[in-house]
């Protein structure tokens, strides 16, 4: 009962418009928070840099293992957003599986190599990443850590 009394004294339709915002001025096309909500999100749309394909034809697996020191997710993020295509598991389509030098003696990653799969380190990816290019995988192998890398140079 307290419920009917309460919608005969609010008129949904007066609350609504009560809540638009004016338009301003100078602009006439904006008559309210919606409007300009869609026209922000457009813009920032517009904005948005397109996905990039550094990595294009990389199809890889990230190994879960905590000799690793980027986290799993942000690897595949970064790998997925330079255009790679991350599997769950190694199959005819891999071309590169992200692993520890540990992870190379299991049989699945030893054929996989074997059969032409690069083996890198997840640093291989974030490189890609933070030079806007792809690099040559030889030179991130499994295993190779930058706060250990030495500096050969000489700057």
């Amino acid at each position: 009962m307290k419920t009917k009394n309460l919608h005969k004294l609010i008129k949904v339709e007066e609350a609504m418009e009560a809540l638009e915002s004016p338009a301003p001025a100078h602009d006439t096309t904006l008559s309210s928070l919606n409007t300009v909500y869609k026209r922000n999100i457009a813009n920032a749309m517009k904005k948005t840099a397109p996905p990039s394909k550094i990595l294009g034809g990389v199809t890889l697996v990230v190994k879960q293992n905590k000799q690793i020191e980027v986290p799993v997710f942000e690897v595949k993020t970064v790998a997925r957003r330079n255009g790679a295509v991350i599997k769950t598991y190694i199959d005819r389509s891999c071309t590169h599986v992200v692993c520890s030098v540990k992870d190379m003696k299991e049989a699945n990653i030893e054929q996989a190599i074997k059969q032409g799969v690069k083996a890198v380190s997840c640093y291989w990816i974030m490189a890609c990443d933070e030079q806007k290019q792809r690099l040559p995988e030889v030179e991130f192998p499994p295993g190779y850590d930058p706060k250990r890398a030495l500096n050969i140079s000489g700057e």
